[in-house]
């Protein structure tokens, strides 16, 4: 299938990037097989096969967007099939945006369930949301990491990210609407700590402390033991709302399919207090994750206990 020279840029290109961007015995069959290294002609055009199978560019070059593809495959198979969640739909969409997120520089739009039951979505790069500086990422994710903005509108959120050098790939505004601000497969911006490399961060726009909530933050608990609480303040937390808290649900379940890197599970849901070894750089197993979780952080605690609560 491959011409000589094509085999020649292949067999260079995958015998560098088998020691940078992947293990050959963690490849899925039949890449793994130790009978045709990296090294070879026969691996490469094994790679070609799979390209050609996956309507990809037949080059024989195991990269990122090959990779990623053949891990979406691998996983599709061996994972049980996410179902998303039926959301009552009682906000009203936005309307004249994208319904987009950014996938490798691509457009892909929200389910149409989700479109049905309300979801909205706009995106830097259709519907001119900021973008936020990022590195760019080779390996797919494996997390998502939730936050909270502490302030009350997407607009302040986004100067305060913007001024601490931050950023997030995706927000929920308080009338549940989506936005995504950076590209969730190739671009990690800073945001989750020793997981900014290989997560998908959501900022939810929640004021957290009810000193500082304004309309429509209106709903308050009792604080628990995750809950920072500033001076000055009773000892409670306010809740996102009911519209953040429905494209939160629909949203996750959602990214799981996108990326099946992303296991859909809350490896933390049973936590009681900080990872043991959080401060010298311990991750917690794949999966949606607070930022609280794994940091000197207390935000995004009571989404995971939320979906918890939700059967996840």
């Amino acid at each position: 299938m491959l011409t000589p020279s094509q085999i020649t840029a292949a067999v260079k290109y995958n015998t560098t990037k088998s020691r940078i961007l992947w293990k050959q015995s963690e490849l899925p069959a039949p890449l793994n097989d130790p009978a045709t290294p990296a090294t070879s002609a026969a691996f490469a055009n094994k790679v070609a096969d799979f390209q050609l199978e996956h309507d990809l560019m037949i080059d024989g070059w195991l990269g990122p967007a090959t990779l990623s593809t053949m891990r979406a495959v691998q996983m599709a198979a061996l994972a049980p099939e996410v179902h998303l969640p039926h959301l009552d739909p009682s906000v009203p969409a936005r309307h004249g945006v994208s319904n987009c997120v950014l996938v490798h520089g691509r457009r892909v739009a929200l389910p149409q369930e989700l479109q049905d039951d309300g979801l909205t979505c706009s995106n830097y790069q259709a519907d001119g949301e900021t973008h936020f500086k990022a590195k760019t990422r080779t390996k797919d994710p494996v997390y998502q990491v939730i936050h909270e903005s502490v302030s009350n509108s997407t607009p302040a959120t986004v100067r305060t990210l913007l001024d601490k050098g931050y950023g997030v790939h995706l927000m929920i505004a308080p009338d549940g609407h989506i936005s995504c601000h950076n590209d969730l497969a190739t671009e990690q911006p800073i945001h989750g700590n020793q997981l900014n490399g290989s997560s998908i961060g959501i900022e939810i726009v929640n004021p957290y402390s009810p000193l500082y909530a304004r309309a429509p933050f209106t709903e308050t608990i009792p604080a628990a033991w995750w809950t920072w609480v500033p001076e000055g303040s009773k000892r409670a937390y306010t809740l996102p709302t009911p519209a953040q808290r429905k494209a939160f649900r629909g949203l996750t379940a959602w990214l799981c399919q996108l990326f099946p890197s992303i296991p859909y599970t809350l490896p933390t849901k049973n936590l009681k207090h900080k990872l043991d070894g959080w401060d010298k750089g311990a991750k917690p197993s794949p999966g949606i994750v607070a930022h609280a979780d794994f940091a000197s952080h207390a935000d995004g605690r009571w989404l995971i206990e939320y979906l918890a609560s939700q059967g996840v």
